[in-house]
Formats: C-alpha cells, sequence, structure tokens
C-alpha cells in the first residue's frame, strides 16, 4: 500500500489518445509554460502510456490533488505517483480507484515506460 503522505513524485502529460503531433506539441508547451508559471519545479521526460509516445513531466514532491488538478486542467485520465518506497499507482482523475502498479525501477518494456536522464524506468511487480 502507498503511503500518500510520503509522494515522491508525480509523472503527468498533456497528450490525449487521438492528438496530431502538432497538438500534442502545443499542449505538452501549455503544461511546460503553466507549470514554469506557477515556479512548480518538474523535469521534462520521455514517456511511453499503453504504447504511445509522448512528452512527460516529472514533478517532485507534488501533492497528489494538486497533480490530479493540473492532469484535469490538460484533459487528462491518469497521472503516476510514485512514493519514496519507489511504489507507483496509476491514480484517474475522475475518481476511478487507483491501480497499483508495482515498483517504478530500471527494466525493459515496450507499451509503458519512462526514460529520465537516458534511463529506462519501468512499473513492475505488481
Amino acid at each position: 500500500m502507498i503511503d500518500t503522505n510520503k509522494i515522491s513524485f508525480v509523472i503527468l502529460s498533456a497528450n490525449t489518445e487521438n492528438q496530431t503531433r502538432v497538438d500534442a506539441f502545443q499542449q505538452s508547451y501549455a503544461l511546460k509554460a503553466y507549470l514554469q508559471g506557477r515556479k512548480l519545479p518538474f523535469k521534462v521526460v520521455s514517456g511511453c502510456f499503453e504504447g504511445r509516445i509522448e512528452v512527460s513531466f516529472l514533478l517532485p514532491n507534488l501533492d497528489q490533488s494538486r497533480g490530479l488538478e493540473i492532469a484535469r486542467q490538460f484533459n487528462q485520465n491518469t497521472i503516476l505517483v510514485i512514493n519514496q518506497y519507489r511504489e507507483a499507482r496509476l491514480v484517474y482523475t475522475n475518481n476511478t480507484p487507483y491501480k497499483y502498479l508495482g515498483h517504478f525501477l530500471e527494466g525493459q518494456s515496450n507499451d509503458n515506460y519512462t526514460i529520465a536522464d537516458g534511463i529506462k524506468y519501468i512499473c513492475s511487480g505488481a
């Protein structure tokens, strides 16, 4: 079980399933500007969700409720929440119960992953 009081980071994107590349770029740019405008620390990472590659944003020490608020503003269905123990869960913006994904660690996957600083991370062991 993940202790939501000890969240280490949140990963989210601004991309949606049927966007064109131009629309995806514009949405990612808008999210980046939003984060910068609010002086929220973040790192741009590469993500792949259900086989779709997307620009994602890793936000350290962001409260889950704030992450969900931002995700809703950018029409996202989920955010990825990783706690200090590297336990990961997919949290839905529509209040559907979260999905435990296992541990966030280095690994190989073709469908769901995050690349940060040249290292591929997956959720494993659910």
